[in-house]
């Protein structure tokens, strides 16, 4: 019988990977594609001084761990696509699972194209895709809690993401302390007790502040990677690689926080 119910988990496990993997493969095509279309006319503005601690490869994918790390985030997304059936279709959280999942693939192939062409585009889809999760994060939180329609949340959601996007096209390297401050209301309003349902530290919660941890950690690898205090440019441990894959598992933690602190539409609806 526990053989039985183990049958879905480990179908969804091979599934993520063959998935990953194929996303992967079609990947490399994609940026092989570009790099003999457009070749060096197009670099990322990181360029001018230096895009990461790894060094460049002259041939193929331009800066292989990074790229191919940034996948941890393709498997998180598929996964919480593949698991999203957990949640009760009377709940909001399943919604934003769904919204979550794809925005989190998003993320991995933007950033394995960035890394794998050091190009513009690149920069701009990798960045843009970590303000679409602040955002996402932050108008989930306010879903939560019961303080904005979904109508109204898909356009702020569109807004937000088009005056982002534009000021990371003309300022790109604004790019970090955007994407703090971007968090910032999110996280706030995340913890609190009116969106949680639950006291600021009880156990229901703690996915929240492991998410926060991991993110944290993976912050501070990024900082030591991009001042090269942690840099060794032709090795397989690159700081920038662990930050992929810290920040996809806390990424997940979102998920599993969601799961342990799910409201059905009836109790939000008594909180107004």
């Amino acid at each position: 019988m526990a053989y039985g119910n183990q049958r879905p988990r480990i179908l969804r496990i091979i599934t993520t990977l063959v998935l990953t993997i194929l996303a992967g493969g079609l990947s490399i095509l994609a940026v092989l594609s570009y790099q003999s279309t457009f070749g060096s006319t197009d670099p990322a503005t990181c360029l001018a001084d230096h895009c990461f601690c790894e060094a460049p490869s002259l041939s193929g994918l331009v800066q292989p761990v990074n790229t191919i790390s940034s996948l941890a985030f393709v498997a998180v997304g598929i996964w919480i696509l593949l698991t999203r059936s957990e949640f009760n279709k009377k709940t909001k959280e399943r919604g934003l699972a769904l919204a979550f999942g794809i925005a989190i693939v998003y993320a991995g192939l933007a950033s394995f194209f960035y890394h794998g062409t050091l190009s513009f585009l690149g920069q701009f889809l990798d960045v843009f895709s970590m303000y679409v999760f602040a955002i996402l994060f932050f108008i989930g939180a306010l879903i939560r809690r019961n303080q904005i329609k979904l109508s109204k949340a898909i356009i702020l959601f569109i807004i937000l993401n088009i005056i982002f996007g534009l000021l990371q096209y003309y300022v790109p390297d604004s790019r970090r302390l955007v994407f703090g401050l971007l968090l910032i209301p999110g996280l706030l309003l995340e913890q609190q007790p009116r969106t949680t349902g639950f006291g600021w530290f009880s156990k229901q919660v703690r996915y929240f502040y492991i998410g926060v941890g991991l993110l944290t950690a993976a912050y501070i690898f990024w900082i030591l990677d991009d001042s090269n205090t942690f840099c060794v440019p032709s090795s397989l441990l690159q700081g920038h690689a662990i930050w992929h894959i810290l920040t996809a598992i806390g990424t997940y933690m979102v998920i599993l926080h969601y799961k342990h602190t799910t409201h059905s539409i009836k109790k939000l609806e008594s909180r107004k």
